[in-house]
């Protein structure tokens, strides 16, 4: 049976609100537009910063680039406390680093240099980078790289394609001609689908492919006429895709913010999820606790999830006022001070590091928060539920997924005062987030549910 429902569930964090969340980092350039994390060494950070502002939505140097220069990267090995001058790359604008999918000290660099983008290399950990020679059109900037197999994919805009991919490195590169989009943001997925992001006036949207990029679909519904910033694919969850966007308009060039995008469905249906009115330019999870998930929301600052994207939440206690988040990285660490570590990037203001970021999410829907808990959560076979109720009543308990569909239901005979249930979950069920429901005379409480087998 199929019943439609809507749970409107509100979630807030507990931690200290008068506690500083975030602490800047000294000795970085005011404008940091990329952070890379590498996977041999959690204490080394390196950051892509300038003293002069490149323009976000277009991502284009400064008006005046051919005058000036950029800085380069930074290195910290204290796991971003502390960063030191900019290397001997300090006359480019750095757009992205990542690591040959074959090689994880192979690093690779795509950068613009009066007004060209090129490719660097480096074999020692970023310290030295030699300049590279590529084939891929030199006015395209490659903003991010993806590996898929063993072949390297990059995502440019201001190009016509905007999907470069490379076998050796990008030593020699191509380009796909089976889409005709700029790309801001790429991604590929645990199932090796490639997700990539445009912001294209007419061919914006999050474009998805199941075949390495042969074909490609776009299902617009919830996002149409959105400029889509970035997209992420959760671990957490099959078929579960978030992106962030805003919205131009194409008279004004004014930008309104719009917020946090997500599909169940493997991005045919899109819906608002959080971070409502506010632009959104960079969403990731943690490398290995793929529930916790950062969000980059300019004005907004920062929203995090401790759900893989369901339920979002700020946490800015520390950015400067009016601060404009513009870049989120989250590292490969367990957890520190109690909390997972996020690094953002605060426009003009520099490089943030978080103490340590532990959403516990608690709905507070009605004022009897407290009288519902849940236990274990994440689940597996079963959970215990404990509540509190008025009157003597019957109660019914029911179990949705997310679209509404009804898992199970069982109605039982209660007294008035503390109850104990304990559920039992079909073994059909699929990992993934779910809706508890207990209906009694005098209230309805919902409770989310997290099942990891």
């Amino acid at each position: 049976m199929k019943v439609i429902i809507k749970l409107v569930l509100i979630f807030v964090l507990v931690f200290d609100l008068s506690a500083q969340n975030w602490e800047k980092v000294p000795g970085v350039n005011p404008f940091v537009h990329n952070v890379f994390l590498p996977s041999g060494d959690p204490n080394k950070v390196i950051i892509a910063s300038d003293s002069i502002p490149m323009n976000h939505q277009s991502q284009q140097p400064f008006q005046y680039f051919e005058l000036l220069y950029g800085t380069g990267i930074q290195i910290s090995n204290d796991g971003g406390r502390s960063f030191g001058i900019s290397n001997w790359l300090d006359s480019v604008f750095v757009n992205t680093i990542t690591e040959s999918p074959e090689s994880p000290n192979f690093w690779i660099m795509s950068f613009i240099e009066k007004g060209r983008m090129k490719i660097a290399y480096s074999t020692n950990g970023g310290e030295n980078w030699t300049k590279g020679i590529s084939n891929c059109d030199r006015s395209a900037k490659i903003l991010n790289f993806a590996a898929y197999e063993n072949r390297l994919i990059g995502g440019a805009i201001d190009a016509n394609n905007g999907i470069f991919y490379s076998n050796d490195n990008f030593v020699t590169c191509g380009q796909n001609d089976t889409i005709s989009v700029s790309v801001r943001d790429i991604r590929v997925s645990s199932a090796n689908k490639i997700y990539i992001a445009s912001d294209d006036r007419g061919n914006e949207g999050v474009y998805v492919s199941d075949d390495g990029g042969t074909t490609w679909r776009k299902d617009q519904a919830g996002i149409q006429d959105l400029r889509i910033h970035t997209v992420q694919e959760p671990a957490a969850y099959e078929l579960v895709v978030l992106c962030g966007a805003d919205q131009v308009d194409p008279f004004t060039k004014e930008v309104t913010g719009k917020g946090i995008y997500l599909s169940h469905n493997d991005g045919q249906t899109w819906q608002l999820q959080g971070a409502e009115g506010f632009p959104v330019y960079k969403i990731v999870s943690h490398p290995k606790y793929p529930l916790f998930v950062a969000a980059a929301c300019g004005p907004g600052g920062v929203y995090v999830s401790n759900d893989g994207g369901v339920n979002w939440q700020p946490y800015n206690s520390g950015f400067p006022e009016n601060g404009d988040v513009r870049y989120v990285a989250v590292p490969d660490l367990e957890k520190v001070d109690g909390g997972y570590l996020v690094y953002a990037g605060v426009y003009d203001n520099g490089l943030y590091r978080s103490v340590g970021i532990d959403p516990t999410l608690v709905s507070v829907e009605n004022e009897k928060v407290n009288s519902l808990n849940v236990y274990p959560n994440p689940a597996k076979d079963f959970v215990d539920v404990y509540w509190n109720q008025d009157q003597n009543s019957n109660v019914t308990f029911q179990l949705f997924d997310l679209t509404g569909y009804q898992i199970l239901s069982s109605e039982e005979f209660y007294q008035s005062g503390n109850n104990y249930k304990k559920i039992n979950f079909p073994k059909t069920m699929n990992n993934g987030v779910y809706i508890l429901q207990i209906n009694s005379s005098d209230n309805v409480l919902t409770h989310k549910i997290i099942i990891q087998n």
